[in-house]
């Protein structure tokens, strides 16, 4: 064959064109055709084909989104293209309009589609289509290709077909057009890279989803137990359903509730329900007793009004903890109790279906979110995991159910979901990442060292001007400069003041100053070494935009050059970043954030195209399908009786996140990824479309925030992963072995006190003196440090207990008397023991000391009312720190501080340039958005549409103009009495801003839309701050979207010239929300995520310091995560021999029948069944089905029931409950036999327990993981991380405690508001505990704490007296009283505290009225968020992280010697303890096969034996001293691990002096192997060393001829802790697979013969 290559100038790969290819392509080319040389030359990478394909994709792809989907087809709402005329949505379709864009896209879909069928026909004719691995078909990409071209030209055939006459949607064919920018992948080597560490994941990622996707069908299914059905019923004000009336009705709507004679209907009914009653022989709902003979079998033309005032969901049970209805009203279902509709489907009279009444309002999320079947159950359980609108589900769950049950459910499922399950795709995913980035790694470093070369070959001999300008009086008077920018760039405000105009000429000084900065050092440094500085040519550009805004200002007049400048001047703000040059730390960090943009390069492409399909879909499916009505929500077609489609009522109603056009559809793409509020943008596609809707947004998620979103994570993380740098403070690294072994020192069990013997305590008291001598006495007994940890444990259930709103507790209040004093006793005597302060050692001189003693010092403080202590509520709140004191008390909670202090230094830095961020953007905002977010009608008006006023002053004061321009019928909505409006008329050409209207009116109706906002950066940095957690930034994109200027009404449409509404986009709308998204991918995206990069690097770096232990385990935890590890790896099994009875004998044999289908197979099998019935499970099937479904669950009772009989009989019930799944399972039976016979004997059903043992049984499937080897690793996973995530928990849940004592002290007396509810609250430590941790995961925080602050004094009371006659409302079932101190201050009355405690009596109760303190709610919720969602969770993360890393890499045995090791084990260890006799060690060793031992077929003597047992370190395993000395598996295996590597590298490579590890533990108190064996030796030492030399070198040379397996070595450097020891890296030389699949086979075959010669009958079953 000739060689094929590229045209000169191209860069084809040096192997091309691929072997083998097929000799024939197409049945027509031969290989040495020209045609098919032609072609193979084309097609080679990297040529002017390929550039030039891939430039026809791109194009396309924006041709794509060019489509106009405002002008459309007046029949089918299909974009109008191609020459043809449509009509403009929003218009009233009497005037055609033709699209030049959709013409310009449909006259480009030929040729694309004919270049595409060029470009495969010459694969097609160069590859060959089919036949050997390198032809055309063969390439996936390829297969994307021959689809999209193949259904482009279907589409274009079809489409010149009449398509009525053809079964097939041609909408459906052009929607694969949307896959054609996936080509360009195949083109973007970076891309293409990028894509395949994702592929390379997709093993990990197709289990990880497998295990995620069960454990919400778990949930599902309980959900379905527990709340089915129950989610329909609200209060109702009739109790049971009614007849409508026939001649209250109307041709114009289907909405009759808005017609007067409906209000007359509804008085009609409740002043005779029995009369309107809709079946008056019905039965009640109780005495139903199956769906076919139900009443309500056949719908009624009937509804079932229910409460206007209750909009809450019920519960038909009283109890407390469930919503019950008010007097007078009645709690009932659109569905009788088996699931029978009562109603007809039909429109009237609710303007939607009248069986979605109950739910069908935005508060109950469309009636979508129910437990009815499981695809409804697992859309709800997937949306609570993903953490948004989760607690709005579960509150309704409490509402129907009660508050235990909804509280299990949900917060177990956010803890083991959200907080666990979900960060497992970000270590899936970062496995293959991890690889990738290593390599672009070292090109980094080849490429910096050239950069550092060619900047020192730049250097010459410095001048005079150099000198000048690189001396450090220069460079720190610029840095002043830069700092005094900064500072005047920050004082921009709203409203302005005087002094900005000076400020503006300081700027100009400080511009015309960095002007000749650079004027100087170019001719100083040189143009080539003045631009070889990154920071120089950064401060060049910077210089030039300052000299065109100078030039501007100087030409340009009007709002123009306003405008110009005010963009231009933005610039100045990144100066800040040259402070970078002279802070080492700074710079550090930015290099590595400027690293991780190029890495993220790639990425960025990837999400880029991500969103852009997605975008693209969108439009194809909800492009004009989101018109809802604005009183119903219900979805309004394209061809509508009531032509309501285009109305201005429905078009100011379309969802602000829809598909309408490019930019919105990417903006809601983009929202989806942040995760804010998605559920929403799910339920309104849900009215549009139907379940599509539901299942494209649930595609959206899981591919762009759990894989897409999660790569990018694993790329950051992956460029902080072992700099060291970037951990460094003040040029020392943080993590040093001193600060190591200061950790490990700080968490003793128990510290000794030992005061210096030359210091004095107090100036006075000496060593030796008496009260110091029994002071210390007292300070070392463990009781007094028992006693001390009771005492705190005891006053932190007193502050739990505490609450404001009960009367002051004179018990309580003398309890804590006691504890300040005794907590000072215990201060006084470690002070008079260590002394104070002044010398080392002393008590202060200890940091948990100093806690201990500020909060004595403050609790006393509060006591005597003095400093911050002069009130009771300040009393209250300092009180929250004593629980603090537990972290000196338990070494768990010191291990995770102390690693949280030693971060400190490296988060202060991170912290300072994420400050630094966002200063950047908070005066970029002040300078754009300042006074601009008002609007006349305030919280929540930026639409426009909440105008307080008559329509036509809101029409003026939305449309402003002069008083001399005015019309009559605008002059006569205006105020004539007031100053303002004699002022208007006076300045008569002047047209007046909204705002001067609007107060002229109202002087307080101009406020805020939201709360906060940019009117300066200190309002600027907070809001920010609150939007980096994504919570609510799209309200405030849409706010600024809407925004018309300062001091101007908001609106969201603009008008036409003649009037009428134009519903196009505003001209500045693609900016205002590229700000918005720009900083949620800086600020939160990529700022956020470097802080957590950086915390969890520096773990990463105490745990190297430690040698790969563990930060957060202590020494005992950390065995018991190694130990199991190892046994779930291990899986010792129980050795039982069969029983002599012939009856259990039988049974016996049936436990163990293995063909056709082993009996554990078996029982498998229906358990996968039994979850199956479960789950195909609704509210509403039919009397056979469910007849079917509970015969079925009869039958699995059964079936279980046999089988524990079975095992029962054939082990003994000792031996039955000595497995732990085997008690499980004999509670199980036993809770469902119980029940069934309760039913079948009395007729008592108890259905919620019955529900519950059957939910519970699915649990039984975990069995299943035994199996899955790839599932086992994530289970290993969870359990190798509990003890961090212990010690990580109890750290946080004393956070929680503190906070939520602290909550109820401060926020208790609150007045309920839209946030602050029954159910959300501060009132109790119990819901206070609820409330912080749904606060925890982000869940609308900042809007709860803005809610909060809403009232102010002297509308409310900070802290309101408890009444002394009367009692607190929400805890009392007294009715309120006529007289309320709320009602009355919020009407201007004034009370002092004396007064407002005489409110009431005894026959009635007092509403709370407190407000929220501002200073204490910004301190408390900004630093909750910080500590708890920033900090400790992200903890969570980097455990899962670390155990996921530690159990993926490698073991040093194979999983088959690990086989071999546990039979031989088993045999000493019947009952699969895991534990060993050490009298029975030398046969273990005997009989144990090579390479561990000796094994049966060598007869070792007993030097032998002793020796190997020396050389493994097993003579120096510490021993469990229990009745009879044993050792465990763990213990064993790992020092064998260490002989099988001594042999596979050689015995000079690993140094296993047995000594060294005696040494070790040589520790008073412990007892060794060495110590009850006592080996004798017949051999000298040196005999014995000779010998074992001899022995080591036979052995190795077994190796060299492949005896055993040496294949399943890994490198040790990543190898768990738990099984390999420390050894030199061992290098892989990668050798012949095939060789590696014999080796393997022949350990394998002794595992055979193994079971084929052990004692017939011998029972094995797994154990624990």
């Amino acid at each position: 064959m000739a060689a094929v290559g590229p045209e000169e100038g191209d860069q084809a790969p040096a192997n091309w064109p691929p072997s083998p290819l097929p000799a024939t392509s197409a049945f027509l080319f031969p290989m040495d055709s020209p045609v098919r040389q032609w072609c193979l030359k084309t097609i080679a990478p990297n040529t002017w084909f390929d550039k030039f394909i891939l430039f026809l994709i791109i194009f396309n792809s924006i041709t794509m989104g060019m489509t106009d989907y405002a002008v459309v087809e007046a029949e089918t709402n299909t974009p109008a293209g191609g020459g043809k005329t449509g009509f403009k949505i929003g218009s009233d379709f009497t005037t055609e309009v033709e699209s030049g864009s959709n013409t310009f896209v449909e006259a480009l879909e030929l040729p694309f589609l004919i270049l595409f069928t060029i470009e495969m026909i010459t694969k097609i004719i160069a590859l060959g289509f089919r036949g050997s691995p390198n032809t055309y078909i063969k390439d996936g990409w390829n297969k994307l290709d021959l689809l999209v071209v193949v259904v482009g030209w279907l589409g274009l055939i079809l489409d010149a077909i009449d398509p009525e006459l053809l079964p097939i949607n041609l909408g459906v064919l052009r929607a694969f057009r949307i896959l054609r920018p996936l080509r360009s992948i195949a083109r973007l080597p970076g891309l293409k890279r990028v894509i395949s560490s994702l592929i390379s994941s997709i093993p990990y990622l197709i289990d990880l989803v497998i295990l995620v996707a069960f454990c919400l069908l778990i949930f599902s299914i309980l959900g379905m137990q527990l709340f089915s059905g129950k989610m329909h019923y609200r209060c109702r004000i009739t109790e049971f359903p009614v007849k409508l009336d026939p001649t209250c009705n109307t041709t114009s709507s289907d909405n009759f509730l808005g017609l007067d004679c409906w209000e007359t209907y509804i008085s009609a009914v409740l002043a005779d329900p029995e009369a309107w009653r809709c079946l008056p022989d019905a039965a009640a709902d109780d005495d139903i007793k199956d769906k076919s003979s139900s009443p309500w079998a056949i719908p009624q033309d009937c509804i079932w009004p229910f409460s206007p005032e209750d909009g809450t969901l019920c519960s038909s049970e009283s109890n407390l903890d469930k919503h019950t209805c008010a007097v007078g009203e009645f709690c009932g279902s659109n569905y009788d109790p088996f699931g029978n509709e009562r109603f007809i489907t039909a429109e009237t009279p609710y303007g939607f279906n009248r069986m979605d009444s109950g739910t069908w309002s935005e508060d109950y999320n469309w009636g979508l979110t129910q437990f009815d079947n499981i695809g409804q159950s697992f859309v709800t359980i997937f949306q609570a995991v993903s953490e948004e609108g989760w607690t709005d589900i579960m509150y309704a769950c409490m509402d129907v159910d009660g508050t235990i049950s909804s509280y299990i459910v949900f917060i177990l499922l956010i803890f083991c979901g959200s907080f666990f399950l979900m960060n497992l795709f970000l270590a899936a995913i970062g496995i293959e990442e991890e690889d990738e980035e290593e390599e672009e790694t070292e090109e980094e470093a080849v490429e910096r060292k050239q950069e550092e070369t060619a900047h020192q070959l730049a250097e010459d001999n410095a001048g005079p001007l150099k000198k000048f300008v690189t001396h450090k009086y220069f460079d720190g008077f610029i840095t002043g400069c830069i700092l005094v920018n900064t500072i005047t760039l920050s004082m921009d405000k709203y409203p302005e003041a005087d002094a900005l105009k000076d400020i503006e000429v300081v700027n100009m000084i400080l511009t015309y100053v960095f002007i000749i900065e650079m004027a100087l050092k170019v001719p100083a440094l040189g143009p080539v070494a003045y631009a070889s500085d990154p920071f120089n040519l950064f401060d060049a550009f910077i210089v030039t935009t300052s000299i065109v805004e100078i030039i501007i200002a100087a030409t340009g007049d009007g709002e123009g050059g306003a405008s110009g400048m005010s963009a231009l001047r933005t610039f100045r703000l990144f100066r800040v970043f040259k402070l970078a040059k002279q802070w080492e730390e700074m710079q550090i960090l930015l290099k590595a954030m400027v690293r991780t943009v190029f890495d993220i390069a790639n990425f960025a492409v990837l999400l880029a195209l991500f969103m852009y399909i997605m975008a693209l879909v969108g439009m194809q499916f909800f492009a004009n399908e989101m018109h809802f009505d604005a009183e119903t929500g219900a979805k309004i077609s394209f061809i509508d009786k009531f032509d309501r489609f285009n109305s201005f009522d429905v078009m100011s109603n379309i969802p602000r996140n829809n598909f309408d056009n490019l930019t919105w559809s990417l903006t809601t793409i983009f929202q989806f990824l942040s995760g804010e509020n998605w559920n929403s943008i799910m339920y309104d596609c849900y009215r549009a479309i139907g379940i599509g809707g539901v299942i494209y947004s649930l595609v959206v998620f899981i591919v762009g925030v759990m894989i897409v979103m999660n790569l990018f994570l694993a790329i950051l993380l992956s460029n902080f992963e072992g700099n060291d740098d970037l951990i460094k403070v003040g040029g020392d690294s943080s993590v040093t072995p001193e600060i190591i072994q200061e950790t490990e020192d700080s968490v003793p069990r128990r510290a000794t006190i030992m005061p210096e013997s030359t210091s004095k305590a107090f100036w006075f008291l000496e060593s030796s003196n008496p009260l110091r001598a029994q002071c210390t006495k007292i300070a070392n007994d463990k009781r007094f440090e028992n006693f001390i940890l009771f005492l705190i444990l005891f006053s932190s259930c007193t502050l739990a207990i505490d609450s404001p709103l009960d009367q002051p507790s004179s018990l309580l209040q003398g309890l804590d008397v006691i504890m300040t004093i005794l907590f000072f006793l215990e201060f006084a005597i470690k002070a008079i023991s260590l002394g104070f302060m002044l010398h080392k050692g002393s008590y202060l001189r200890n940091g948990w000391n100093v806690l201990d003693f500020v909060i004595v010092v403050i609790s006393f403080m509060a006591m005597f009312g003095v400093g911050p202590g002069k009130s009771l509520r300040a009393l209250r709140t300092v009180r929250v720190l004593r629980p603090l004191r537990m972290v000196n008390k338990l070494p768990e909670l010191q291990l995770v501080v102390n690693a949280l202090m030693n971060s400190v230094p490296a988060v202060a830095n991170v912290l300072l340039i994420c400050f630094l961020f966002f200063l950047i953007f908070a005066i970029l905002g002040v300078n754009i958005f300042k006074g601009t977010l008002f609007a006349c009608g305030g919280d929540g008006a930026y639409g426009g549409d909440e105008c307080p006023f008559d329509e036509g002053l809101c029409d003026l004061i939305l449309d402003p103009v002069g008083y001399s321009a005015m019309s009559a019928a605008q002059g006569a909505v205006l105020p004539t009495d007031s100053a303002c409006a004699a002022a208007y008329a006076a300045a008569s050409s002047v047209v007046p801003t909204s705002r001067e209207l609007c107060e002229c009116q109202d002087p307080a109706a101009w406020a805020a839309v939201l709360p906060r906002s940019f009117d300066n950066v200190g309002d600027a940095l907070l809001l920010l701050y609150e939007l980096s957690t994504t919570e609510g930034w799209v309200d405030y994109m849409y706010a600024a979207v809407d925004s018309e200027g300062i001091d101007m009404q908001p609106r969201r449409y603009l008008k036409n010239s003649d009037g009428t509404d134009n519903y196009d986009d505003k001209s500045d709308t693609v900016l205002i929300i590229l700000f918005y998204v720009m900083f949620i991918v800086v600020g939160s995206f990529f700022v956020i995520n470097l802080f957590v990069g950086v915390v969890i690097d520096n773990f990463n770096s105490l745990k190297a310091a430690k040698e790969g232990g563990s930060v957060f385990m202590t020494d005992e935890q950390k065995e018991w995560s190694n130990t199991r590890k190892f046994v779930m790896k291990l899986r010792p099994k129980r050795q039982y021999k069969p029983p002599t009875n012939p009856f259990r004998k039988s049974m016996h044999d049936i436990m163990n029948i293995e063909k056709p289908l082993s009996f554990d197979a078996f029982i498998m099998l229906c358990i996968i069944l039994n979850s199956t019935v479960m789950a195909i499970e609704y509210h509403g099937m039919s009397d056979t089905f469910r007849a079917v479904l509970t015969n079925i669950n009869y039958l699995f009772a059964f079936i279980f029931t046999v089988e524990m009989i079975i095992k029962v009989a054939a082990l003994g019930w000792v031996r039955y409950l000595s497995d732990s799944w085997n008690k499980f399972d004999c509670m199980i039976v036993f809770g469902t036999d119980i029940g069934l016979a309760l039913y079948f004997i009395t007729g008592i059903e108890i259905g919620s327990v019955a529900s519950i043992i059957r939910m519970c049984r699915i649990g039984r499937i975990f069995r299943l993981v035994n199996s899955a080897k790839s599932l086992n690793q994530y289970f290993t996973t969870i359990i190798s991380s509990l003890p961090s995530l212990y010690n990580i928990g109890l750290l946080l849940f004393l956070l929680f405690f503190i906070y939520a004592v602290m909550a109820v002290q401060i926020f208790s007396k609150v007045e309920y508001n839209d946030d602050y509810t029954e159910r959300a609250n501060f009132r109790n430590f119990g819901n206070s505990m609820v409330t912080l941790f749904r606060f925890s995961t982000g869940e609308n925080w900042n809007g709860y704490m803005h809610s909060m602050l809403m009232n102010k004094e002297p509308d409310c009371h900070l802290d309101p007296p408890y009444p002394k006659d009367s009692e607190w409302c929400f805890a009392s079932d007294l009715d309120p009283c006529g007289s309320q101190p709320g009602a009355l201050m919020k009407a201007g009355g004034v009370f002092t505290d004396a007064e407002l405690e005489a409110f009431g009596d005894s026959t009635c109760c007092i509403e709370l009225y407190g407000c929220g303190d501002a200073g204490w709610a910004l301190f408390f919720f900004y630093s909750f968020t910080l500590l708890v969602t920033f900090v400790m969770l992200n903890l969570f993360l980097g455990v899962i992280l670390e155990a996921f890393e530690d159990n993926e890499t490698g073991d040093t045995l194979s999983p088959a010697e690990l086989d071999l090791f546990c039979e031989d084990w088993c045999k000493f260890d019947n009952d699969g303890t895991g534990n060993m006799k050490v009298s029975d060690l030398t046969s273990f060793m005997q009989i144990l096969d090579k390479p561990m031992g000796f094994g049966e077929e060598y007869d070792a003597n007993n030097d032998e034996l002793y020796m190997r047992l020396e050389e493994c370190g097993i003579m120096n395993i510490q021993v469990d001293q229990s009745e009879e000395p044993v050792v465990h598996i763990h213990q064993v295996a790992t020092a064998l691990a260490q002989r099988v590597v001594q042999e596979r590298i050689g015995s000079a490579d690993i140094d296993l002096d047995p000594t060294a590890v005696k040494s070790e533990h040589a520790n008073e108190g412990k007892q060794f192997v060495r110590a009850i064996i006592k080996p004798e030796y017949t051999m000298s030492a040196s005999e014995r060393k000779v010998s074992m030399a001899v022995r080591n070198e036979e052995m190795h040379n077994l190796y060299d001829n492949h005896e055993v397996n040496v294949h399943h070595i890994p490198h040790p450097a990543n190898h768990a802790a738990a099984l390999s020891p420390k050894v030199p890296p061992v290098v892989e030389e990668g050798g012949d697979e095939k060789e590696a699949e014999d080796e393997e086979k022949v350990v394998e075959e002794k595992v055979e013969e193994k079971g084929e010669t052990e004692e017939k009958g011998e029972t094995e079953e797994k154990g624990e």
